[in-house]
């Protein structure tokens, strides 16, 4: 993600402004596996508490919400690729062929 050269406050990394060159606060860092998590709708409710009160101290990371949310809209709102007939039907004949195999060892 680009952001602006400007510099950047950070209520939970404890320092007035972070630049937003050079490599990226270690305290923000931790919650962007927590950001993603909830953009996809898998995060758990003290997380998102935990999360969300990151957001509202921290304006590049609220920043990256909105881009992430923004493209993760845009990737769901792309047609669902066409498989080719031949490749799904080969593909359905070896899963149904695993699935004899398996129920023939489970007897």
């Amino acid at each position: 993600m680009r952001h602006s050269n400007k510099n950047i406050g950070c209520g939970s990394c404890k320092r007035k402004k972070v630049s937003t060159r050079g490599s990226q606060k270690e305290s923000c860092n931790e919650f962007r596996s927590l950001l993603v998590r909830k953009i996809v709708g898998e995060i758990l409710p003290h997380e998102k508490r935990e999360l969300d009160v990151h957001l509202a101290q921290c304006l590049l990371c609220a920043t990256e919400e909105r881009e992430f949310s923004t493209a993760l809209q845009r990737f769901g709102s792309l047609p669902d690729p066409e498989i080719p007939a031949e490749l799904y039907e080969k593909t359905r004949q070896t899963i149904l062929g695993y699935l004899r195999e398996e129920k023939i060892r489970q007897k």
